[in-house]
């Protein structure tokens, strides 16, 4: 196969060119290094500092070192002084008071003990007057004296035990001591005291209960990370085993590690296999397991002599470089992400992928990185070496596809080197398993079928190896490499073209270009003609016009004969044709090829239309054995394609199908008939033979009749005489072919006895009865009623329907008198109305006879109603027939009529009146009853006469009469205040139901509304309020002015005395009146409260109000807005106008209205006159002034003012939230010390990040009271600066949300802090830190006081001092509404390590005293800032 698929890849003209980049000591090399004039040398001289020198070093330096390690990190120093001093095992403990550390290494030696005679460092000793040196520590993987010094983070003094001597390092003093130890003399290994620090420094806390369970937290967290490495396999076991047992909180950790050597493949690589396992004290096991794969590497000239640690050294100046792999159930763990090792973990340095690489490498201050220099950078080359090494060597025989995936990037690598490199390699390298056995390939030399189908047309050696192959992510990283993708386009160029393409349409591109070396002989074989068909085929909307030109025009394609052949000049023959065909086999496709349509859609068909019209036209003298019409038969059976019109009627008119008997036929002739009929007319029928009945599509396309006609009905009819047996069959055949029985047909089954009547004798149908009761017990022979129920046959058949109309009284009559209704009334009432009319007997004469059956008893037909719109309320009384079927219709026919009229309706309603009135108030049923009548009558009413009968409904179901409801005890619902009182008060006076439908019933028996009986009324007013933001001194004035007018008075009577007709019984006050009430006002005054007494039907109430008129003063409740207000002074102007209903009153305060927006004199004349109402006399010119309710343009107003009191209006600042005690809630989830992890920023900005969250303190301070200035007017002119503003970027709206929330979160464990010591032993479950799980709250943290109340806090954070913050709307409305219960906090330098914060409480009271100023443009806020 690989000969015959021998292929060769064109070659390519180069894209790109790779350069390698420069050597870091070349960068800058040929640059030139030109400096101006100006630039001169420095001359400065220093003085002789000889006589004030003095060291001085401040305790904050290594409280910084010690604040900048967290429990972890402590963990990380002493496990590296123990693998460093040799030991195996390492365990702390803490104590009640104090922290003890084990180790089971070697003790302490000289230069140890003189490291630690100073606090930390080493070298020159600063402050000593001796010249005294403190050498570093030699081969070891430790900080250089540094490391034990993080003990400072549980304590300040630290106690060094070994062979019978005891260091001290003291924190606070920053002084060293060692004295003798008699009680461990003697002893193996190193013991460290560290009393607990019970009091918190300014930097450092005290180590409480809580920071050592949370200490302990980070150590089992980060315990494999750091204690992986450690473990040896060889003679040195490495550290094995840490202990971590705490006596007050009870837990226990314990970690376990072995290291095995195992068989590596590759030649110079070792093999170590590291499995793990963390032990907490409840029984949890926390797995761990790498395979690390190690090589000796000789170092290099310019590198020698540099210092590493011993754990990379190796005989003969060597050093130890080492990749290795997570492993998780016996596969590569990908999940994980790779990170450099020193070899403890650098946690900010990752590989960038899965790999992990451990060599010495140079690290940074804090050893969480791998710095940039050239050592770190050869170190990386040489780990890349051996990863590609192990790539090809053993890698992906032990794992699989997984070992390339682990190599595939899951995150940001820091730095990139080695990311990079492996990159460079695998796109350069023969190291990608191919199909074929033990052969590596390069990615360039690879081809991917971008479909399953487009696979195994070049060589084995061409194609990913099959468990590379299935995994998208490697297929898109060897694509990557180099490695090329075979489309439909290098499928269509593989097939139709040897070596030269440059006549082919279709253009690869940068796909694969492959051609077959001997190109005629490969496809001239079926095999893969078929094999290129079928994915060709395989998906068709992926054919380009080029693609389809490429394969019809090429000689690509294998003929019947074997040949290559274009398959534009092929021809495709079906199987069933192939002998009869007359086209030369080297004109056919191959018949193999035909199913694929890719290539037989460019052959052409042979013309079988032309055939069929012959072959049928010849079947018409052909010999019954004929093989051509044997062939054109079976053709027709299996063809599915369309056939056209002329062939069709060759067919149809020739003997060229089977019938039932195997007989050659005329399709035209044939009928197709359902299987009981078929097997009765077999013998006179030519129906499908079995071959045609599988074959519908064909008896569709020929038109084969499916249905009988009427002459066959007539033969089957003469028939019944010799088989009287199939006498039903025929009936039912009638009845399923009503179409059949034309009146010539039916004429002629007339006279033929074929029904069969009662008796069970044929009857010829024109002497029968159709089998009715009516029939049966009028006519009395079965001879003459046929025996069945067809109906709708025997009336096509003309059977006699019915007999007389007294025969049909007779049996009602009968049936009357045994009480029981009548069999089929729906055939007993239409044959007597048909009887009747026939008969044309008047209705006269049968109205009063009760012949009708209702419900349970027969009525005469004018005692009835009958219909489906007549009124079903009238059931009560009237027997109803609802339905508007055949019997309904005989019945209106027999004079039952089907409207009601006023004497039903009076009928009812005396039967209300009478019968239902002793059962008030009504049930639920007999309620809906009573609206639904009303619903009838609507604007008819009630009937005449019925004034006394209690028949009316009010809402709470009592029964009135008409002359209670003119009497004003039953009232229309207008005013609901007052009805809500009247129904608290019990009272008499009946409100009907609001529905539209009573309404209308109502409305035409005159009733009144409920503001028409109320009367004057009396105002009842409460305390005095302030008058509403908006309102001012001058508003009154003005008010007063224009009441005071003469013509103003007079105006409200005209306008009064216009609208006085809609209102009976409504006369406007004299005009002198007016004019006097309206002198008589003094004041505009705001009340709280404001109600009025009204006297109705025996009871006197009180009704909530907005305005009144009382004495000299005009009471109103405050209003938002001066709209509200005109509103309201309209309605207390109507009130003065003389009307005293509510519905009056607001009819004619609307039409004041416009008198009220009257601002001057002449406006005021000009609207009267307008409407056309007289005003009498001018008045003098001293009523000329304007006074204009509406005008705020007076130089007294405050713009500013009257901007920020509408703001304060429009806010939602209505009812607070409930002030009772909450109870607790379940606890949120815990609360993360450290801001979650956020996505690695790019390269080029420098990530904003906080200081730890244990390192900070927080500091309350108490605000001062301080009164805001405002802020200066922000002119645009006079050369001031002007800058665009900016939407925030990315990353400035990430550092704001961190601000926000570390601000947050030290106010919530603030608030935790304080109900803890309110004696809460879970505070988390009153303490709501809300706006961490709601976005967008109207606040931050819900708390509460001492009683248990809620508490609401904004919490506002600043890197700064100022005071100016954004505050969004729903959070000002929040605060305006809880007033005392709300707290605004200020966090100051929130970025610090020592940030400040001031309490607000109730700022909406602070607003009132200027301690905050709004900027209405974006509701900022500004309050004072830290000193």
């Amino acid at each position: 196969m690989d000969k015959i698929l021998a292929t060769e890849e064109l070659e390519r003209p180069a894209e790109t060119t790779e350069t390698t980049p420069p050597s870091r000591p070349a960068r800058n090399r040929g640059k030139a290094r030109i400096l101006p004039p100006s630039v001169k040398e420095p001359d400065y001289v220093p003085p002789d500092f000889s006589g004030s020198r003095r060291t001085r070093i401040g305790s904050s330096f290594i409280e910084q070192f010690v604040a900048g390690h967290d429990a972890s990190d402590v963990l990380r120093e002493l496990v590296q002084n123990e693998y460093d001093g040799g030991g195996e095992t390492l365990t702390l403990t803490f104590g009640s008071r104090s922290l003890e550390v084990a180790g089971t290494g070697r003790n302490i030696d000289r230069n140890g003990w003189e490291r630690l005679s100073v606090i930390v460092g080493t070298g020159n000793v600063m402050g000593s007057r001796q010249a005294e040196m403190v050498a570093p520590k030699e081969n070891g993987i430790g900080s250089k004296n540094f490391g034990l010094r993080s003990l400072f983070r549980f304590g300040d003094e630290i106690h060094v035990r070994s062979g019978g001597q005891v260091a001290l390092l003291d924190l606070q003093t920053q002084e060293t001591g060692r004295e003798r130890d008699p009680a461990w003399l003697g002893e193996k290994g190193v013991r460290v005291h560290v009393p607990y620090r019970q009091e918190s420094t300014e930097r450092l806390e005290a180590f409480t209960l809580e920071r050592e369970e949370h200490a302990i937290e980070l150590m089992a967290a980060r315990m494999p990370d750091t204690l992986v490495k450690l473990a040896l396999s060889g003679k040195k076991r490495g550290l094995r085993e840490v202990n971590i047992r705490s006596i007050r909180t009870g837990r226990m950790l314990r970690w376990r590690q072995d290291a095995k050597p195992k068989r590596c493949r590759a030649a110079g690589v070792s093999m170590v296999v590291r499995i793990g396992r963390l032990i907490d004290g409840n029984g949890r096991g926390v797995p761990f397991q790498e395979e690390e794969f190690s090589r000796s590497i000789e170092i290099p000239a310019e590198h020698a002599g540099r210092p590493f640690p011993a754990y990379y050294k190796l005989p003969g100046g060597r050093l130890k470089i080492a990749v290795s792999v997570p492993i998780a159930r016996q596969r590569i763990d990908l999940g994980q992400h790779g990170h450099f090792y020193y070899p403890l973990k650098a946690r900010s340095s990752l590989t960038g992928c899965a790999v992990g690489v451990s060599a010495p490498f140079e690290l940074n201050t804090d050893r969480s990185g791998i710095t940039d220099l050239v050592w770190n950078d050869w170190l990386i080359d040489q780990a890349v070496e051996l990863t590609i090494d192990l790539l090809k060597a053993d890698w992906f025989g032990r794992y699989g596809a997984d070992a390339f995936k682990a190599l595939v990037g899951n995150g940001t690598a820091s730095p990139d080197r080695f990311f990079s490199k492996i990159a460079e390699r695998l796109a350069k390298d023969t190291c990608w398993p191919t199909r074929e056995k033990a052969k590596l390939a390069r990615a360039s030399e690879i081809v991917l079928p971008v479909e399953a189908e487009y696979s195994g047309f070049l060589g084995a050696e061409r194609y990913l190896d099959p468990a590379l192959a299935g995994d998208k992510a490697l297929c898109d990283l060897v694509a990557r490499c180099g490695a090329k993708r075979f489309t439909i386009s290098s499928l269509v160029r593989l097939r139709c073209a040897g070596k030269d393409a440059d006549n082919l349409e279709t253009k690869v591109g940068d796909d694969a270009n492959f051609y077959f070396t001997n190109y005629s002989g490969t496809l001239a074989g079926i095999d893969i003609q078929k094999r290129q068909a079928a994915a060709l085929s395989a998906y068709p909307r992926q054919l380009t016009k080029q693609h389809r030109a490429d394969l019809g025009n090429t000689t690509s394609t294998l003929s019947a004969s074997g040949e290559l052949m274009p398959a534009v000049q092929l021809m495709v023959v079906g199987p069933d044709l192939w002998v009869d065909c007359p086209e030369p086999e080297a004109n056919r496709l191959h018949p193999e090829l035909v199913p694929y349509r890719s290539i037989s859609s460019h052959c052409r068909t042979f013309n079988e239309e032309q055939w069929l019209i012959d072959a049928a036209q010849r079947a018409a003298t052909a010999a019954p054995d004929d093989r051509e019409r044997e062939t054109l038969y079976r053709k027709l059976l299996t063809r599915e394609a369309p056939i056209s019109r002329p062939a069709l009627s060759a067919l149809r008119n020739n003997p060229v199908v089977r019938n039932q008997r195997g007989q050659w036929v005329a399709p035209a002739a044939m009928v197709h008939l359902k299987k009981p009929l078929a097997r009765l007319l077999d013998h006179a029928i030519d129906a499908p033979s079995k071959e045609m009945l599988n074959a519908p599509g064909l008896m569709a396309r020929l038109r084969i009749r499916d249905s009988l006609n009427g002459s066959d009905l007539v033969r089957y009819a003469r028939a019944l005489a010799e088989r009287p047996e199939m006498a039903e069959r025929f009936a039912k055949l009638l009845t399923e072919n009503p179409k059949l029985l034309h009146p010539a047909i039916v004429e002629e089954l007339r006279a033929i006895p074929c029904l069969k009547a009662r008796s069970g004798q044929l009857v010829a149908p024109a002497t029968l009865h159709l089998d009715t009761a009516t029939n049966r017990l009028c006519i009395g022979d079965n001879d003459r009623i046929v025996g069945g129920t067809n109906d709708l046959l025997y009336r096509k058949l003309k059977l006699k329907v019915a007999p007389d109309s007294e025969t049909l009284l007779d049996l009602i009559k009968c049936r009357r008198a045994e009480g029981r209704a009548p069999n089929r009334p729906d055939l007993l009432y239409p044959t007597l109305v048909e009887a009747i009319r026939s008969e044309r007997r008047a209705k006269s004469e049968i109205a009063k006879m009760p012949i009708c059956w209702v419900e349970d008893g027969y009525y005469a037909p004018s005692e009835i109603l009958v219909g489906p719109r007549t009124a079903a309320p009238l059931a009560e009384v009237i027997p109803l027939y609802l339905y508007s079927d055949e019997v309904g219709r005989a019945y209106q026919d027999l004079g039952a009529p089907a409207q009601s009229n006023d004497g039903h309706w009076a009928l009812f309603f005396r039967h209300v009146g009478t019968d239902w009135a002793k059962d008030t108030p009504l049930d639920t049923r007999r309620r809906h009853i009573l609206l639904e009548a009303y619903s009838a009558r609507a604007r008819f009413g009630l009937p005449q006469k019925l004034e006394d009968v209690r028949c009316l409904l009010d809402d709470r179901s009592r029964l009135f009469t008409l002359g209670e409801l003119r009497a004003g005890k039953l009232v229309e619902p207008d005013f609901q205040a007052l009805e809500k009182a009247l129904r608290n008060a019990n009272s008499e006076i009946g409100v009907i139901e609001r529905s539209e439908q009573a309404r209308t019933f109502f409305v035409g028996l005159r009733i009144r509304p409920l503001s028409a009986i109320a009367g004057t009324s009396e105002p009842v007013l409460g305390l005095l309020d302030r008058p509403p933001f908006w309102y001012k001194p001058k508003h009154s004035e003005r008010v007063l002015a224009m009441l005071r007018r003469s013509l103003f008075a007079r105006a409200l009577y005209e306008v009064a005395y216009r609208n006085r007709h809609g209102h009976p019984g409504f006369e406007p006050s004299e005009p002198a009146r007016i004019e006097a009430r309206l002198a008589a006002v003094r004041e505009i005054a705001f009340f709280q409260s404001m109600e009025r007494r009204y006297s109705v039907g025996g009871a006197v109430v009180l009704v909530p109000a907005e305005v009144a008129v009382s004495g000299e003063r005009i009471g109103v409740i405050p209003p938002k807005t001066k709209n509200s207000f005109l509103l309201l002074l309209a309605e207390a102007l109507a009130e003065i106008a003389g009307a005293t209903s509510v519905a009056t009153m607001r009819s004619i305060a609307n039409a004041f209205l416009p008198l009220l927006l009257c601002g001057t004199h002449e406006e005021l004349t000009e609207y009267l006159d307008r409407m056309g109402i007289p005003h009498g006399r001018r008045c003098a010119a001293d009523e000329e002034d304007g006074i204009d309710l509406d005008n705020d343009d007076d130089s007294d107003d405050d713009p500013e003012e009257l901007a920020l009191r509408q703001v304060f209006d429009n806010l939602d600042t209505d009812g607070s939230t409930n002030a009772e005690a909450v109870g607790p809630v379940a606890p949120a989830a815990p609360l993360s010390i450290n801001p979650p992890p956020q996505p690695p920023p790019a390269p080029a900005t420098r990530p904003f990040e906080l200081p730890n969250l244990d390192d900070v303190s927080l500091t309350v301070a108490s605000n001062k009271g301080t009164e805001i200035e405002p802020r200066g007017p922000s002119g645009r002119g006079g050369g001031g600066s002007s800058s665009a503003w900016l939407p925030p970027t990315p990353a400035e709206i990430e550092r704001a949300s961190l601000l926000g929330r570390r601000g947050e979160e030290l106010v919530y464990r603030m608030e935790l802090q304080k109900v803890r010591d309110m004696g809460h032993v879970e505070p988390e479950r009153y303490v709501i830190w809300t706006s961490r799980d709601e976005l967008g709250a109207d606040h931050d943290i819900r708390s509460i006081d001492a009683h248990g109340r809620p508490r609401w806090i904004e919490v506002k954070s600043t890197t700064g001092v100022d005071g100016r913050f954004d505050w969004p709307r729903k959070e000002f409305e929040k605060a305006l509404r809880e007033r005392d219960r709300y707290e605004l906090w200020r966090v100051y330098r929130v970025a610090d390590t020592a940030p400040v914060a001031k309490c607000f409480p109730n700022p909406a009271r602070m607003l009132g005293t200027r301690q905050i100023t709004l900027e209405l443009g974006m509701l900022r806020a500004n309050i004072e800032k830290l000193d």
